[in-house]
Order: structure tokens, then sequence, then C-alpha cells
């Protein structure tokens, strides 16, 4: 099996490794196996595609669970092929990737917000280990979806994001029902374009839930006045990484996220 690996464009924090797999024996192994053997934050695997409008299938995985979609899965394939244009399979759906000016664009998709707020503030405060006057009351907490489920939580100051701190028994609480993998808190100074990811109980691995709860957050924004033709935001997770990512919806009304990836690594893994 050959073994690529890649760092997340990090901007000025640390960049995420993903672990990208290819080779014919990949049918024999056990993946979520693979997954915990490699022991990268994200592991990806190059299948042959089921759909005839993909060029490759991919599957993709922490070391606790497998991932119904992931932005930096697609960004990795689309350096693997070095094509203008790839369209990967993940899970249901079929996403398109292009290279752009050394950059990688993949689409997302369409995000979706809840219409009823969180009413109880209070709780989502103490289960992100901050008080509840740290919310900024001009924007409401609401669901959002693109391909992950997540609370957007829009706080007031960049500040308040370092203090956050996940309670997954008081998280467990608030998600009983609805079942969300995690939240993206947002300070909302400066046009809220700093952010942060907390991953829930489930084990989502934070980047690629915080890559894709940055539409819901986009859509949000767009709803309220703030131009969105293109944004771009700097993110970071629980572990300490960080991307600077840039969100763009189309005039066709589709949406995209662009970043890039380096090469860490090459080599083959032997059973």
């Amino acid at each position: 099996m050959r073994v690529r690996v890649f760092e997340l464009g990090g901007g000025q924090r640390v960049g995420a490794r993903v672990a990208y797999v290819e080779g014919p024996s990949l049918d024999r192994e056990e993946p979520q196996g693979l997954a915990r053997r490699l022991g990268a934050p994200l592991t990806v695997l190059e299948l042959a595609p089921r759909r005839d409008d993909c060029a490759v299938r991919l599957r993709v995985f922490t070391p606790m669970r497998e991932l119904p979609l992931s932005v930096e899965a697609a960004w990795c394939a689309g350096e693997v092929h070095g094509l203008a244009a790839l369209v990967v399979e993940m899970g249901v759906t079929a996403t398109a990737v292009r290279s752009e000016g050394g950059a990688l664009t993949a689409a997302l998709p369409t995000p979706v917000l809840g219409h009823r707020a969180v009413e109880d503030r209070l709780s989502v405060a103490a289960a992100l280990g901050i008080e509840e006057e740290c919310l900024d009351g001009a924007w409401a907490v609401l669901a959002g979806s693109c391909g992950v489920n997540v609370l957007v939580v829009p706080v007031s100051s960049r500040a308040t994001l370092d203090r956050v701190r996940l309670h997954p028994d008081a998280w467990q609480r608030v998600m009983e029902k609805a079942k969300h993998v995690g939240a993206l808190v947002v300070a909302t100074e400066d046009g809220g374009r700093e952010a942060r990811f907390v991953g829930g109980p489930s084990g989502l691995w934070d980047g690629t839930g915080c890559a894709l709860a940055l539409a819901p957050w986009a859509l949000m924004q767009q709803r309220a006045g703030a131009p969105m033709e293109r944004a771009r935001y700097s993110l970071r997770g629980e572990a300490g990484y960080g991307m600077d990512v840039e969100v763009a919806r189309t005039a066709a009304g589709e949406w995209s996220m662009r970043g890039g990836v380096r090469l860490v690594s090459d080599g083959r893994l032997t059973a």
C-alpha cells in the first residue's frame, strides 16, 4: 500500500495531517483497524468508484469512526491526481474538486439552518465552559448542517475562543435530542472571521467539522445582510490544529471551500 501524508494549510497554526492510502491490498484490510494503525487524525482510503460520474471513491476515517464527508479528503485527492478538475465519491455524494492557482476548491452540500433558535443559552454556554454573558446577544444560537450537523454559537470576542472547553456530560444533555456532533464557536468581532470547532463525544475529528460548519455560519451571515460571495476564515480545532480557508457562493447558488494541502511524506506500508 502506498501512503502519502499531507499537512493541511494552517496559516500561522499547525496543520493537521492526513494519511492518504492507495493500493490493491486495501480490499483485504479492515479499514477502521488500518486507521487506528496509522494513527493520523484523518485516514483516507482511495478505492474504485461505484458511480459512473466519479473518478475515485474515498472512505474517510478518524481513529474512532468513519466520516460521511470530508473537504480535506477531497483536497488531498485533488493533489494526488493533479488534475484541473476531479469528481470524487464520498458516501452518497459526488464532490467536485478543482485546482485554482496553487489552491484547491471542493464543492459543498447546500448548507441548512434550523428555524428555531436554541432557547436555553445558559446550558449551551455551560456545556462549552464559558459564561452566558460571553455569548453575543445580537445573534441566535442556531442548528446548522452541511454534511455534518452542528450548533453555530456566536460569542462576542476572540479571547473567548481560547477559554472554550467542552464538558461532555453537559454537552450530552444539551444534544440528547438533536444529535449534533459539535459546535462552531464564532467570534463575531471584526466580521466573524475567526472560529473554533469543538467536537462532541462522538469522536468526529475537529478539522472536518470545523470546515463543514463554516457554510451554515456563512449562510447565517448572508441572511443578516453580509456580502457572502467570498469570505476568508481562520479556523482552529480542539487539538491545536488550524487552517485558513475561504468559503464562496457562486451566482448559481452553489457553495465551495478553498484551501490547500502540502505533501509531507510518501512511502509504502506492508501488512
